[in-house]
């Protein structure tokens, strides 16, 4: 003891300088790699708290409660990001922002094996969604896309009319005195049935008033559960020295427990009918057809089915009804719209509102373009960089040189900046105008991204559009006018896993 207090200071004098060489290493090293692969130095958020960048968290954090985000993260790309890329710290690992398409366009495909999304959502999903297709990399997502995505260009599943039972049983709902309603709530029971029937093949009737089954028991611990991850998001670096949060593990298990019995029926049925080889098929035809059913054919796994599901029923439970919802929120503000969807149906007379119909119908297809560009549910694509990689621009002085990514480095990408790019979308980039996605010149690629981009991007996207279409055109023949009765006409956000409107959607029909 009297040794290593008599030597004290010079070890740690000696374990300082050698951090510090260490560090100027790393630095040299860094410096020499740049000026090989001719990169630039990117532009850094200036932190008060150079080591956690905890004083940028806690500012994201306040602008989402004081429903500000947007507004804060363009501040942010405006002020700080050269070629419209910057980096900061989350946490203390490094994070690089950017809104700049040709960074996105390499960041999604050509660079797509070196930015995944295991390492970042399974942190704060896991046990809920486990290895499904939104949260593995590799071969994992590899045969879960190959077994999915080819169900959503079926004609049985990616038909809009599985929604149109649901979808009449809505509009009964709609009072015909102009009073007020929120149509929130309702669309969220509307895909709730639908997501039920298509992915486990029984509705749960939720817009009935004899429900079979405790439908606002059911959403509470979704919204338990969706509130938990956001907690998570948010704590994800440190998330191994938070407490356990005994209340979303229960709600998690409790909803496994409401999929496992479907499972368990699917599994008995798939076994009785191997069993009797005669009669499979015409059991397998007669039974009700759903993603669950054609996922025992291929797998026996219990705990890969119900992690596809549950993959599939989050965006079916979550994002498609706040899209249609924030859909609606905007054309109640601007009721010309309305007016011109309603001609527009009722051009093509009484005939079936097909497909191919609802695609060829441009101004319905715009108004639903124009509300995803500034409204998309889900407006952030988070990935983790697993290798070095060069991104085309956001380096030097002027942004325009490519960048160097570090290893660990975290990519976030927002869309709701990216949609408002002035650059692209014109000065009037904050306005709800369908009547720009009329005009022949605008073209966006890696400009748009409302269901993400590259080999990721979304399967079921096709389905999800012909949906809303099919949703705005019954509502514009069945009611002549929409009117707001929410007397903030702003769009006042909250962020619970996916963006939405903290004032709900008030509305009233006439």
């Amino acid at each position: 003891m009297t040794y290593l207090n008599q030597y004290y200071p010079q070890l740690l004098s000696g374990l300082f300088c050698t951090i510090i060489l260490c560090k100027l290493a790393s630095f040299l090293r860094r410096r020499k790699r740049l000026r090989d692969l001719g990169c630039g130095n990117i532009s850094h958020y200036p932190h008060k708290d150079p080591l956690l960048g905890y004083d940028l968290h806690r500012l994201i954090e306040d602008s989402k409660r004081n429903h500000l985000n947007v507004s804060l993260i363009q501040h942010l790309h405006t002020t700080y990001g050269r070629g419209k890329t910057f980096q900061a710290l989350t946490w203390g690992l490094k994070t690089l922002y950017t809104v700049e398409p040709r960074n996105i366009q390499t960041i999604l495909t050509s660079e797509f094996q070196s930015f995944g999304v295991e390492s970042i959502r399974k942190a704060f999903n896991d046990p809920w969604i486990g290895a499904g297709i939104v949260m593995s990399d590799g071969p994992v997502w590899r045969n879960s896309r190959k077994i999915l995505k080819p169900l959503f260009g079926k004609t049985l599943f990616a038909d809009p009319y599985r929604l149109e039972h649901h979808l009449s049983r809505l509009l009964a709902l709609i009072p015909r005195d102009g009073s007020t309603i929120d149509m929130q709530p309702l669309f969220w029971r509307l895909y709730f049935d639908a997501a039920t029937e298509l992915i486990v093949g029984e509705s749960a009737d939720s817009l009935l008033p004899d429900s079979r089954m405790d439908v606002p028991g059911f959403l509470s611990l979704m919204e338990r559960a969706l509130e938990g991850v956001q907690r998570r998001v948010t704590l994800a670096p440190i998330l191994s020295f938070v407490p356990r949060d005994n209340a979303w593990t229960e709600a998690c298990d409790k909803i496994h427990s409401f999929f496992d019995r479907y499972i368990d029926r699917a599994l008995a049925e798939q076994k009785k009918s191997s069993q009797c080889r005669e009669h499979a098929t015409s059991q397998r035809n007669s039974r009700s057809t759903s993603i669950l059913h054609e996922l025992v054919e291929v797998s026996q796994d219990r705990r890969f089915i119900r992690d596809q599901l549950l993959s599939l029923f989050l965006p079916f439970h979550n994002a498609s009804p706040i899209g249609i919802a924030d859909l609606f929120f905007q054309v109640a503000r601007a009721p010309g719209v309305w007016t011109r969807m309603r001609e527009e149906v009722q051009s093509v007379g009484d005939v079936p509102l097909t497909f191919e119909l609802l695609k060829s119908m441009r101004y319905i297809q715009s108004v639903i373009k124009e509300s995803l560009r500034l409204l998309a549910p889900l407006d952030r694509i988070l990935r983790h960089c697993s290798h070095d990689s060069v991104l085309p621009v956001g380096g030097g002085p002027s942004g325009s040189e490519p960048v160097l990514i570090q290893k660990n480095t975290l990519v976030e990408i927002r869309t709701s900046v990216l949609h408002r790019e002035p650059s692209f979308w014109g000065p009037d980039a904050e306005d709800f105008r369908p009547e720009r996605w009329l005009d022949h010149t605008l073209r966006p690629k890696w400009e748009f991204l409302p269901f993400g981009g590259g080999a990721r991007n979304c399967p079921a996207q096709q389905m999800i559009m012909a949906q809303y279409a099919l949703i705005l055109a019954k509502f514009v023949l069945e009611f002549e006018t929409i009117e707001n009765r929410d007397d903030v006409l702003e769009f006042v956000d909250e962020y619970k896993f996916s963006k939405r409107s903290a004032r709900g959607v008030q509305v009233a029909f006439t």
